[in-house]
């Protein structure tokens, strides 16, 4: 009911300029233009029964190029609204904001994968292992400097056992091994205790949530020239610091030591182009996703459609979004292509369950084999009469 006020608009066809890249605002996907922008452009004007086409942006060779060709398309009349992109202030068009922002976000390095075997094959640190061949050597050093106490080989019996009863043995050689015993008790309990942890702790150590953590954490962030205002050094002065800037840069998201100041649309394009391009060349399994985007935006500013002075509609336009939006349609429409421009973002890759499955013990399970049929093996010859 807004827009049937207008009977001379009923032949009119309103072009509406949009790109064809900015998902989930708008996008050209199958030949058919698709976001949150298009839909509520369809809405308003299917509902107005009103004739519309959309059209792409031209391209310049630079942002600014771009801008001024925009501009000019406003200024003759050839298009009416522009969503989808900013244009640059002119007295030839009006802004109209919507309700959505964009802004920078940072695009952090995913944390690196627990390296479960390294640790379980490493199980003590460098002082426990000198306390160990410490132990060693007091057991050299005590069967030559006192025979009588210690007349058997000591690393021999701590190591292998020995075949002679226990009360064959001297009283100091039994309170020896005793403390030995004990030490040996507490190492092997220690690397239990760590082996169960590491099979119940997430595969991940955690990802950095907000920027206070990433702030916290000293990590160096890499961005290309002329990108760096976007952080306010009053409230932001370390992440400035710390932000370097760089000519050419590209992203091409093959280290891992820096995180990247980037779009927030741009930067989700590009993790999920990453994540396709590892299923693509590596495949379920060993695919990894290398890279995600802090939610929490560095700044922020307003949306806006671009409306063309001669497009007498635009209050009426206003006024509709206005109901779109407290009709909840805007977030709706927002959520929905946000679910399926993220599809591969949030696509679960094979390296990414919290705890450790059976696959993952494949390696105890092929050790165990290993062993049972060495002992097999070995009962086999013993019962042959071979030894």
């Amino acid at each position: 009911m807004i827009l049937n006020d207008r009977r001379d608009w009923k032949d009119h066809v309103v072009r509406i300029m949009t790109t064809d890249n900015f998902l989930p605002r708008s996008a050209l996907v199958n030949g058919q233009f698709v976001g949150t922008d298009i839909e509520t452009c369809k809405a308003i004007f299917d509902s107005a029964r009103m004739r519309y086409q959309f059209v792409v942006n031209p391209k310049g060779p630079n942002h600014l190029e771009t801008q001024q060709m925009v501009g000019r398309v406003l200024d003759n009349g050839t298009i009416d609204i522009v969503v989808g992109f900013s244009v640059f202030e002119s007295l030839s068009f009006d802004r109209m904001n919507v309700y959505d922002r964009i802004g920078a976000c940072l695009m952090l390095p995913k944390n690196l994968q627990r390296n479960f075997i390294y640790h379980l094959t490493h199980p003590f640190e460098l002082e426990t292992w000198l306390v160990i061949v410490a132990v060693l050597v007091l057991d050299f050093f005590l069967t030559r400097l006192f025979p009588r106490a210690f007349p058997h080989n000591l690393i021999i019996i701590l190591i292998f056992g020995d075949s002679l009863p226990e009360h064959h043995q001297t009283r100091w050689t039994r309170l020896y091994c005793f403390a030995c015993t004990v030490l040996l008790f507490l190492f092997t309990e220690a690397y239990l205790a760590k082996a169960m942890l590491y099979m119940t702790v997430t595969r991940y150590t955690p990802d950095m949530r907000t920027l206070a953590e990433a702030i916290e954490s000293g990590i160096y962030v890499k961005a290309p020239i002329g990108t760096k205002v976007t952080i306010d050094r009053d409230t932001l002065p370390l992440l400035w610091e710390r932000t370097i800037e760089e000519r050419n840069f590209p992203y091409t998201m093959d280290n891992d030591e820096f995180a990247y100041l980037i779009d927030c649309t741009y930067g989700s394009l590009l993790i999920r182009q990453h994540v396709e391009r590892e299923l693509r060349t590596l495949g379920h399994r060993e695919a990894k996703r290398r890279f995600y985007l802090l939610e929490e935006m560095i700044s922020w500013t307003q949306r806006f459609y671009t409306i063309a002075r001669h497009f007498t509609f635009r209050d009426h336009l206003k006024l509709a979004i206005v109901k779109l939006f407290e009709a909840g349609l805007w977030d709706h429409w927002k959520d929905a292509f946000r679910g399926r421009a993220g599809d591969a973002e949030r696509t679960r890759l094979w390296d990414e369950d919290d705890a450790l499955s059976l696959e993952d013990m494949a390696a105890i399970w092929l050790v165990l084999a290993f062993g049972w049929t060495f002992s097999g093996g070995v009962f086999l010859v013993e019962a042959m009469g071979l030894i």
